[in-house]
């Protein structure tokens, strides 16, 4: 019973012949079903936030949650399968065998050569073997024969660069150049083979040297000398503590 409707039962009260005691014991009643009610009412307005809080909550995971799958979209449109053809321009030469390519779909996609390794940025003929591959194909389209996606993201692939006058083996004219060797290890093209031959027999670019190292030895003395230098100064550390 609402506390507002106290007055009327007060009102009939008047016409019922009861003591003072039973009169202040119904009162009593009267007051505290009124509390209660008000109590009951409470709860059940803060249930209704609280589930409404919970389905504002539900709403924004499952925002999130929606957002994560376009992210992950995304990242697997980038996920090439060999034998694919990729069509693009070259915006970006991070080395002698490394570009970043605009597909003609907008996405910028970085592209590894399979079939050379160029010398790295730090060993002899690094640079100029960056600045000659940046000048045969920086912001030039070329096409990509996909042969996978590597564990970096990369897609490695044979890059050619077509033109009306017909196409070009962007890889071959690295190894003419003298400023690639052949990755034989993962590719068995005969004439990789035969331009990385010719090369050599000129004394191009790094076959110029007397005994040129290879890209890949240079990387692994590279990390053999920097796990020698991090044993070494723990060692040291040791010794001086």
């Amino acid at each position: 019973m609402k506390i507002e409707r106290l007055p009327e039962l007060l009102r009939i009260l008047r016409g019922v012949h009861l003591s003072p005691a039973a009169v202040l014991i119904l009162l009593a009643i009267v007051v505290a079903l009124g509390a209660f009610s008000q109590g009951v009412s409470r709860v059940k307005t803060n249930d209704s936030e609280e589930k409404k809080g919970l389905a504002a909550k539900e709403t924004a995971g499952e925002s999130r949650f929606s957002l994560k799958q376009e992210r992950n979209s995304e990242r697997e449109e980038n996920v090439w399968e060999a034998g694919e053809t990729l069509f693009g321009r070259v915006v970006r030469v991070d080395d002698g065998d490394t570009v970043w390519l605009e597909s003609e779909t907008g996405q910028n996609v970085r592209i590894r050569f399979q079939g050379i390794d160029a010398p790295e940025k730090g060993q002899d003929f690094g640079n100029r073997a960056r600045q000659h591959l940046n000048s045969l194909v920086h912001e030039k389209k070329i096409r990509v024969k996909v042969d996978k996606t590597d564990q970096y993201g990369r897609i490695v692939g044979r890059i050619f660069l077509d033109s009306p006058s017909g196409s070009t083996d962007i890889e071959e004219s690295m190894l003419r150049a003298g400023l690639a060797w052949h990755y034989s290890k993962f590719n068995n093209e005969r004439n990789l083979a035969a331009a990385q031959k010719e090369a050599r027999d000129q004394k191009c670019g790094l076959w110029s040297q007397k005994n040129p190292v290879p890209p890949w030895k240079w990387r692994w003395e590279q990390r053999n000398k920097n796990s020698e230098e991090k044993n070494s100064g723990k060692k040291e550390e040791f010794q001086i503590k």
